[in-house]
């Protein structure tokens, strides 16, 4: 069985709201694929600024 991580980002503190979607839709996607999740990673960070 293939264990995966999921990692979901958004950019702002403004698009938090979308953080859980994003996570819920690439969960099950790897619950689709047969994938064991092994951790779920959740962030608000932008590329440009790591602040």
């Amino acid at each position: 069985m293939v264990r995966v991580a999921v990692y979901a980002r958004v950019s702002s503190a403004e698009m938090k709201c979308l953080l859980e979607t994003q996570a819920e839709q690439l969960v099950q996607y790897c619950e689709a694929k047969g994938y064991q999740i092994h951790q779920i990673v959740k962030e608000v960070a932008s590329g440009v600024n790591d602040q």
